[in-house]
């Protein structure tokens, strides 16, 4: 999954409100001056081979080139995303239904779904009912579970909410701002919407190789994502006052829009909310504890509820691989 010099990213993820999409960014919320490329096609048909062999083509002129994952098969690809042509590419079809908002002026659609071998299809058609049913029952048990897990984790964030010194996280906040955010840059700041971490069925996943192209990566760790959220706005909005751009990564295990991860490009800096579920494989490389002490105040889960966390987090994760094993069976009909 790992490309030399290229950020990787999701724009959804399974969690316990359902299936959660930003994919949005490609459709009403695209810059006017840009333009997004739809692909249809059928599963199995090449989407996202496609996708990724622009993507190499685009590297190899120098160009930055920025991979979009498929949550339910992190190795798949929804988009690719060229910032420096202000071009992208994006997969349109279910569960992100997108199409281009102005046909022509905005984008293109390319068509991949040229059946190679409908007399196959066509007798297997029953066996494609077959494994559509079982994909969304599949689906809708993992939710379950998912849902399960954010109700026991819930008890634990009403436990630490009432324990939580707001005035110190603030002044906290406040002092890591001055530290990084010493001028104000004579612009206007923009803020890109994404997700480092996704569950499907490798588990939760985190993306962390992109914090290697950041020199000054901090962490906090917060079983809750709790403490850390309210620092990471804080710290946010400080930086877009001051006019910096930022790449706020979301939480896909809250109910709530948490910041999991919080990025700016122009210090080279990034700030990461690390627990017992979401831990970076190297972190320990090239990141560090912030530079102020919040070991403190950050928020833990109930340790009594830790057992049945992890086994509901296992069985969400075992649902989405039988899923994503179902889909294999079904793009092998197709392809």
């Amino acid at each position: 999954m790992s490309d030399k010099n290229s950020l990787h990213f999701f724009l959804a993820s399974n969690s316990p409100q359902g299936f959660f999409s930003k994919m949005d960014i490609f459709a009403e919320n695209l810059p006017k001056d840009w333009k997004c490329n739809v692909i249809k096609g059928s599963p199995g048909c090449g989407k996202s081979t496609y996708m990724r062999k622009l993507a190499k083509e685009i590297e190899g002129m120098g160009l930055s080139a920025e991979y979009i994952h498929c949550p339910s098969d992190p190795d798949s690809l929804d988009a690719v995303i060229f910032s420096d042509l202000k071009l992208c590419y994006v997969d349109g079809t279910a569960p992100h239904v997108i199409d281009p908002v102005f046909p022509g002026i905005s984008g293109e659609i390319i068509d991949l779904g040229k059946l190679k071998n409908i007399n196959d299809i066509t007798k297997n058609r029953e066996k494609i009912f077959e494994l559509d049913k079982t994909c969304k029952e599949l689906y809708s048990r993992a939710q379950k579970y998912l849902i399960a897990f954010s109700s026991v984790l819930s008890s634990s964030i009403e436990y630490s909410i009432e324990n939580i010194n707001t005035e110190f996280i603030k002044k906290i906040s406040g002092k890591i701002s001055k530290k990084f955010f010493k001028k104000s840059l004579s612009k206007r700041a923009n803020q890109s919407i994404r997700l480092i971490s996704s569950v499907g069925p490798k588990g939760l996943l985190f993306l962390d190789q992109n914090l290697k192209f950041y020199k000054n990566v901090y962490q906090i760790n917060d079983d809750l994502n709790l403490i850390s959220n309210i620092i990471f706005k804080n710290i946010l909005e400080s930086a877009t006052e001051k006019g910096y751009d930022s790449i706020v990564c979301l939480n896909p295990l809250s109910l709530s829009e948490k910041i999991e991860t919080l990025i700016i490009p122009e210090l080279s800096l990034a700030f990461v909310a690390t627990n017992r579920w979401q831990k970076f494989e190297s972190s320990e490389k090239f990141s560090k504890f912030l530079p102020i002490d919040v070991s403190e105040i950050k928020s833990e889960v109930i340790k009594e509820d830790v057992e049945i966390l992890d086994s509901l987090l296992l069985k969400a994760t075992k649902c989405m691989k039988n899923t994503f094993d179902a889909h294999l069976s079904l793009e092998k009909i197709y392809s």
